[in-house]
C-alpha cells in the first residue's frame, strides 16, 4: 500500500501520469511501452514475476521479464513484479533511495 500511497503522492504533485508508459523508466523491458504507471498499480499489465525468486525481486532489471503467459495487458493478475517496477520509477522521479522517501514522509516510523 505505501508503494501505491507514494506513486499517488508523485501524481497529486504533477511529478508523474498514471497514463506514463512504463518505457520511460524501462526501455529494455518487453511490451514496456503498452504497461503504464495505472496497470502497474491495477495489477493488468501482464507482467510476471513466476520464474523470479521473492528474495531476489530486489534485482529485477537483470532479468528479462516476460509478458504473463496467461494474461496480457488489461486483464487482471497479481504479481509482485509490478509494485517492484513501480519503486523503481519513484525512485527515477526523486532521486533517491524509495524507503527513504518512505521515512522521510514518516508514513511509518
Amino acid at each position: 500500500m505505501l508503494t501505491a500511497a507514494a506513486i499517488l503522492h508523485l501524481v497529486d504533485q504533477g511529478k508523474l501520469k498514471l497514463s506514463t508508459p512504463i518505457s520511460q523508466y524501462y526501455s529494455s523491458l518487453a511490451t514496456s511501452n503498452k504497461v503504464t504507471v495505472q496497470s502497474l498499480l491495477n495489477m493488468t499489465s501482464g507482467l510476471s514475476n513466476d520464474s523470479v525468486p521473492s528474495s531476489q525481486l530486489a534485482n529485477v532489471l537483470n532479468w528479462n521479464i516476460n509478458p504473463a503467459e496467461a494474461g496480457s495487458v488489461g486483464q487482471y493478475n497479481y504479481q509482485e513484479i509490478n509494485y517492484v517496477l513501480l519503486e523503481g520509477s519513484h525512485k527515477s522521479i526523486i532521486s533517491r533511495l524509495y524507503y527513504q522517501y518512505v521515512l522521510e514522509t514518516k508514513w511509518i516510523e
